[in-house]
């Protein structure tokens, strides 16, 4: 059972790091694609604490969260995995590779959004720069890789 669970994280992992290295991240367009007066209702909504007063509101604010938990818990499940096969030393070099390169990309995250984030979270995140955008997808693509040759190593299937 618990190789099973490990190949599907892996494999949804991969997926995932896919979709967002080709389509971009799902969290960003959710915010790229509401209007700038859903994005000031949001930001009442959710700093402010003011209630909601229609369905569009709701589904927005929802949406949003539903794609933030998405993203920490693809973040959690992908940092678990590795520290796992780090700590038991299986593939090493490639999973602390990817451990690091997922802690540099967060430290580089946090830094940037020190900077820049004050109070108006929904218009900062809908003016990221390019190069922040391309850094995501980037750090997404060596994840897909690295994780598909994890999971191909794990199930015997590489070629090398």
């Amino acid at each position: 059972m618990t190789y099973f669970l490990f190949n599907l994280s892996l494999w949804s992992l991969v997926v995932y790091s896919l979709r967002v290295a080709v389509l971009g991240n799902p969290l960003h367009q959710c915010v790229v694609e509401a209007t700038p007066e859903e994005l000031q209702r949001a930001e009442q909504i959710t700093l402010e604490g003011r209630d909601p007063v229609s369905d569009t509101e709701i589904d927005f604010v929802r949406r949003f969260s539903r794609l933030t938990m998405l993203e920490f818990a693809a973040f959690l499940l992908e940092m678990g995995l590795l520290i796992y096969l780090v700590v038991m030393n299986q593939w090493f070099w490639l999973s602390l590779g990817l451990l690091l390169k997922n802690m540099l990309v967060l430290g580089l995250s946090a830094g940037y959004a020190r900077a820049v984030i004050a109070g108006n979270l929904f218009q900062s995140l809908r003016h990221l720069p390019v190069w922040y955008l391309w850094l995501d997808r980037g750090s997404a693509l060596i994840s897909a890789v690295g994780l598909l040759i994890l999971f191909l190593m794990a199930n015997q299937l590489s070629f090398w």
